[in-house]
């Protein structure tokens, strides 16, 4: 194991558990909304304690993760010390707690969509600067063991139509895996009359959300180019797995140990098909200028 990554491990740990402590007092703090998106089979009320315990274990476990990928991605993260670190900690805001958000919303499911943002922001910012200053420290102590790599960057500009692309297609393949796999009890409540117009309607937002969201991860993709392994197609497909592990997966495996199956496997059906397809696409689409 090289020292970049040992630094990024125990840093991220770090980091993860000073957002822990944020999320236990975030708890308390939106107690009110949080116990709304809990599920607790039998039961109509949920601890704070239950609450805390879950939300401190997942910000440690992908505390961890997000610092291994901090400790690959330093060099491309603008900035300089402890800005670095703050800055991946909003991006991190950004892809997890806002992009589950923007879900919630169109859903209607404004309550969610309110304590979401909040409880991310009071998480996610001192988790950037806890891994931005921890991270300097260390990369001081042992810089004169760690040689440093010059990544070849593309410009960001080059990434976001394709992107677009990319989406908008894993868009529509999300909202033919919903259709296929949603219930069909569900389907059958739809009136006729309207039946149609709900289906359009999902798929809008669906490839219209994917789209957004390809032009973001499409522009950090010709930033990222050269540290992602493969070629072609297959350096898109491990981007979109990447991808797809630090968002859908993060999310899903969240509202699953908050008690929300159903939540949670809804997002595997939406975004594991929506961002492997994002992944092909784009890693057949883009072509880095030399």
């Amino acid at each position: 194991m090289n020292t970049f990554l040992k630094i990024g491990i125990i840093s991220g740990l770090v980091a993860g558990i000073v957002a822990g402590i944020m999320g236990i007092i975030a708890s308390v703090i939106l107690f009110d909304f949080w116990s709304a998106i809990w599920v607790v089979p039998n039961s109509t009320t949920i601890s704070i304690f239950k609450i805390a315990t879950v939300e401190f274990s997942l910000a440690i476990v992908w505390g961890v993760i997000l610092g291994v990928i901090y400790s690959k991605t330093y060099n491309l993260i603008p900035g300089r010390g402890i800005s670095k670190g703050l800055i991946y900690g909003l991006f991190c805001y950004l892809i997890v707690p806002i992009r589950d958000a923007g879900f919630s919303i169109v859903y209607l499911f404004y309550i969610g969509a309110i304590s979401l943002i909040i409880w991310g922001f009071l998480i996610w910012l001192p988790y950037g600067l806890t891994i931005g200053f921890l991270y300097e420290i260390l990369l001081k102590r042992y810089y004169a063991t760690i040689k440093k790599r010059k990544i070849i960057e593309y410009d960001m500009r080059s990434g976001i139509h394709l992107g677009a692309i990319a989406g908008l297609i894993g868009g529509v393949v999300a909202f033919v895996a919903i259709f296929i796999f949603e219930s069909k009890d569900y389907w059958a409540l739809v009136p006729s009359e309207i039946f149609n117009i709900v289906l359009i309607s999902r798929l809008g937002t669906h490839t219209f959300i994917h789209m957004m969201w390809g032009i973001v991860f499409g522009a950090i993709f010709a930033k990222v180019y050269n540290l992602i392994s493969g070629k072609g197609i297959m350096k898109g497909l491990y981007y979109g797995l990447i991808v797809l592990l630090i968002t859908g997966i993060h999310t899903s495996f969240t509202y699953i140990a908050r008690g929300n199956i159903p939540i949670g496997l809804a997002y595997l059906l939406v975004d594991v098909p929506a961002l492997i397809t994002f992944g092909l696409i784009l890693g057949a689409l883009y072509k880095p200028k030399k």
